[in-house]
């Protein structure tokens, strides 16, 4: 991944090196910033197109998280962040990168279906799945 204009997504970027490129969360996983990845697919306008700035995978299976660009702030950190998912759904996750960090924490794959948004629970994918996301960090 280059450097993005984030500069939370590049210390981000420096603890994803730092577990060997392992999710900093289950599921999550930076992309390069701005990449389309995937989300010329939902529109060919490029104004929507622009407005949307991809930065990471949300869940294994092609959901994105993206910057929604709602106004020209220098500070693109605190930009709405909206999950496009993989099989449709489309939903606001959260107001700004430091509220979609918060949420990561818990550690949880994000569910995107048709007409909700959540993190999965124990009962859920996690429990298929008990690896955890981020390896130990040595000499911290």
């Amino acid at each position: 991944m280059d450097a993005a204009p984030v500069p939370e997504l590049n210390l981000l970027k420096e603890l994803q090196e730092r577990i060997a490129g392992g999710n900093i969360s289950r599921g999550f996983h930076l992309t390069d910033f701005g990449d389309t990845c995937g989300i010329d697919t939902w529109s060919e306008d490029p104004e929507f197109l622009d407005n949307l700035l991809a930065f990471a995978n949300a869940n294994k299976s092609g959901s994105i998280y993206v910057l929604w660009r709602i106004d020209h702030r220098a500070d693109l950190a605190t930009l709405p962040v909206v999950v496009f998912g993989d099989e449709g759904g489309i939903g606001v996750v959260a107001r700004n990168l430091r509220e979609l960090f918060q949420q990561l924490t818990c550690d949880r794959t994000l569910y995107v279906g048709d007409y909700s948004v959540g993190f999965g629970g124990k009962n859920d994918y996690d429990a298929e799945h008990e690896a955890t996301s981020m390896a130990p960090l040595s000499n911290a």
